[in-house]
């Protein structure tokens, strides 16, 4: 549609550009009613699961994996089936956007062939046509289409695109087993087509990560299989689906007792715990991969065999393991290790390892239970190799039938609803920084030298604990020696207050590239809205090698560099520069005992800061963060900012400033405690052209994401751009309209209103106004955090709309 402003007059202009905005992003006829549609939504009592998923890699593009103006019609095997469906696309390896012109989801016949008029046209955001940004993924809405248990679908994605034309990335999984079709292509647009015109047939899965059911009946959640080629079913029967977690799910279907339940397998083959292998290694990937699963409820893990092929020892492996075990925990997940089955021509050092893992497994009581693969396929006769009757041929992994007994090894009453894990959270996100990449330079160089990094902290504790991450990381990061402390002024630290940090037990650790690490707790009593100072040595030089650094500008405190040497803890830092940025430090942890939950900050400059004075802790989030510390400890939760400047909500600026798309899942899903996020992002979008449509189908995907993972979300109003022309300003008023009217979120703040001039609504109160008529001065900062209402954080709420079970 196109408005002309010749003939309307500004007011009508406005009220058309509403109505055309609503149009562009509301449901699309013939694909669900718009209550179901709407972002997503989940009808009442029809919880959502995952049904299937994959593990994706990065590959780059070559002939062997081309798409050009080409559909992909991709086959996936369900595990529970549901009432509606939904799918999940992914270009997280992607440096570029993906188009993607059309995709449709049906029953599968035979081979590329469908059912005819099963299923439908899959939408996003309400949209058929769509981009995902670089590194990010999207969920589309959900469709009323009734799936039996282990069905086969058929998933269509238009590609009108040529990858060969682009150096971006693709983001895939191969087939496992080896040489199993999961994809047929066709010529054009063919989204749909009864039959099918294939013109090549591939063994990977391209941008396709998951399928959702949502349910009437009550259901399990999901089970997610976590490992290597043992999970992901090399050497397993080809089209039979014979992989140990496809037996898994018939197992669990069989057992009335046990509630529907989706099995979701992420395995990749040749994949590490700690450094190498196939695809990012188990630390870098377990947060998106795993603990985001929608409906996640219990994981298996079954790694560290390519670990110990490529020469590590069980005591570093353990240690990636409590690694994924304080993860899981930290999200509510119960998670069981299951012990390494036999690799029958491991030289005599490396079964030591297998076997000391194994025992630690076993006896260690870290995990919540034990699934003893190995005691379920070795040959009792001789324990390190595999029963002949279980082995493929290669000594390692088993062929179906050694599938199906170690699915058969599996306690089904691991997953009864009532099941208690043995251990907990206890955790709170009391400071966060979100991590960006940037490349090595003088500004951020650390050679053989201690950072002392200051952190305000939001709520009081007596135990904390700290994550550092190397995300950006192309190569591991050494660290030597960390510790944290009650800082006094400036560089110096609160005597007495120091407490070494260790990391799975180690004071010395190396974080292994693309990855975060969590220390361990340790007791110290802080009070909230008061300063720690982390030290963090590291041995190295940063700019020795290319490997990005993973830092977070715009701190707007500062970072003390010491002289050279491990100066961890000393009361006389020996200061030797000074930067407002931090290196590593991704957030802070606040045992839970005292308080209920995290609330998220999630925005751009305006969020991060910007403008406010630098060392006075003066941010919207700040403010925020002193109002919650003054009310009664039961109703008090930590504040994390996640702001990043420049950002935006859909297309970002790569690894230097990933979209909100794109770090989602990271930055705020897997923040210890996060019980409820503060949204404000949208205007970089309009600056940089973005519709109101745009940046409202953007919106609908982050609240998908949030509801999934049961996490409420408020929308805040885009706060005046004095300087905008007024086709921008028009952009932002159509936002803040669906803001404050859509019923999707679970809330509003309007930030808009709080600091805009009652004269001039188009600008900010010059009281309110840094100068450059965009961000707030300090006393704007003020009044944003004042404007938030404190009964949005009411525990006992549920989401607007049904999360996960």
């Amino acid at each position: 549609m196109t408005l002309s402003t010749r003939r309307l007059s500004k007011r009508q202009w406005f009220a058309a550009l509403i109505a055309t905005t609503m149009a562009a992003v509301g449901a699309v006829p013939g694909t669900a009613s718009a209550e179901e549609t709407l972002a997503g939504n989940v009808p009442a009592g029809k919880p959502a699961i995952g049904t299937w998923a994959t593990a994706p890699v990065s590959a780059a593009p070559t002939e062997a994996n081309r798409v050009n103006d080409q559909t992909l019609r991709q086959i996936v095997h369900i595990s529970t089936g549901g009432e509606q469906v939904r799918v999940k696309l992914s270009n997280r390896y992607g440096t570029a956007p993906l188009v993607v012109r059309a995709a449709h989801v049906s029953r599968r016949d035979t081979a590329a062939r469908i059912v005819p008029g099963s299923g439908g046209q899959l939408t996003f955001s309400g949209r058929t046509s769509f981009s995902i940004p670089a590194f990010g993924e999207l969920y589309s809405d959900w469709l009323p289409f009734r799936v039996p248990d282990f069905a086969d679908l058929a998933i269509d994605v238009y590609i009108p695109a040529d990858t060969l034309a682009s150096t971006s990335p693709i983001t895939l999984h191969n087939a496992r087993p080896a040489g199993q079709i999961l994809s047929y292509l066709a010529a054009g647009n063919q989204t749909g087509a009864a039959d099918f015109p294939t013109v090549a047939t591939r063994t990977m899965w391209y941008f396709l990560t998951g399928v959702d059911v949502s349910m009437h009946r009550t259901a399990g959640g999901a089970i997610v299989a976590f490992g290597d080629s043992i999970t992901d079913g090399s050497a397993s029967t080809v089209d039979a689906n014979g992989r140990w977690p496809d037996y898994l799910a018939r197992r669990l279907a069989d057992k009335p007792s046990i509630q529907p339940t989706g099995v979701v397998n992420l395995g990749i083959g040749g994949n590490r715990v700690l450094i190498g292998g196939t695809g990012e290694n188990a630390l870098a990937r377990f947060d998106r991969d795993a603990l985001v699963a929608s409906g996640a409820r219990q994981v298996i893990v079954l790694e560290g065999i390519n670990d110990i092929s490529g020469g590590n020892t069980a005591a570093r492996i353990i240690e990636g393991h409590r690694q994924l075990i304080k993860r899981a925990h930290d999200r509510g997940l119960t998670i069981y290790g299951g012990t390494l089955t036999p690799y029958g021509n491991a030289p005599d050092a490396r079964e030591g390892e297998r076997q000391a893992l194994n025992t630690w497994i076993r006896t260690s009581g870290e995990y919540d239970a034990v699934i003893d693969f190995d005691a379920a396929v070795r040959d009792p006769a001789n324990p390190r190799r595999m029963l002949a009757a279980y082995d493929s041929g290669d000594s390692l992994h088993p062929n179906s039938a050694g599938y199906l007994a170690m699915a058969n090894a599996i306690d089904l009453d691991l997953f009864k609803r009532n099941t208690p894990m043995s251990a907990t959270s206890d955790a709170v996100a009391t400071w966060t920084a979100p991590m960006v990449s940037a490349n090595p330079s003088a500004a951020n160089r650390v050679n053989n030298q201690t950072l002392r990094q200051i952190a305000h902290v939001s709520i009081g504790t007596d135990r904390v604990r700290v994550r550092l991450s190397n995300r950006w990381g192309t190569a591991p990061l050494v660290v030597e020696a960390a510790q944290v402390a009650v800082r006094a002024t400036d560089e110096k630290i609160v005597a007495g207050t120091g407490r070494a940090l260790t990391f799975s037990g180690s004071p010395s650790f190396t974080i292994p590239a693309g990855a975060d690490v969590l220390s361990d707790w340790v007791d110290l009593e802080v009070a909230e809205l008061s300063d720690l100072a982390v030290d963090i040595h590291l041995p190295g030089d940063t700019s020795a090698g290319t490997s990005p650094l993973t830092v977070r500008n715009g701190a707007l405190q500062t970072t003390y560099v010491s002289a050279p040497g491990n100066h961890v803890g000393e009361a006389d830092f020996p200061v030797a520069s000074t930067r407002l940025q931090w290196n590593f430090l991704s957030e802070i942890d606040a045992s839970a005992r005292r308080h209920t939950g995290t609330v998220v900050a999630f925005g751009d400059s305006i969020t991060e800061g910007l403008r406010s004075t630098a060392n006075t802790n003066r941010r919207w989030p700040d403010v925020l963060a002193a109002r919650l510390a003054a009310l009664p400890p039961s109703r008090q939760l930590g504040v994390a900012n996640v702001g990043i400047s420049g950002n935006r909500v859909w297309v970002g600026g790569g690894a230097t400033n990933p979209s909100a798309m794109a770090r989602m899942d990271q930055d705020v899903l897997v923040r210890a405690g996060v019980t409820d996020v503060i949204v404000l992002l949208g205007i970089n979008d309009i600056s940089g052209g973005a519709t109101a449509a745009d940046v409202i189908a953007a919106l609908r995907q982050v609240v998908v994401r949030a509801h999934t993972q049961g996490v409420r979300i408020y929308l805040g109003t885009l706060t005046p751009f004095g300087n905008a022309p007024d086709v921008r300003e028009e952009q932002r008023l159509a936002v803040n309209e669906w803001i404050r009217t859509t019923d999707e979120s679970d809330g509003v703040v309007d930030f808009d209103a709080a600091v805009r001039d009652p004269a001039n609504p188009h600008r900010m109160l010059a009281a309110y106004d840094s100068g450059d008529s965009l961000h707030p001065s300090d006393a704007g900062y003020q009044a944003m955090g004042e404007a938030i209402p404190l009964n949005l954080f009411q525990q006992g709420q549920s989401p607007a709309l049904v999360p996960a079970a």
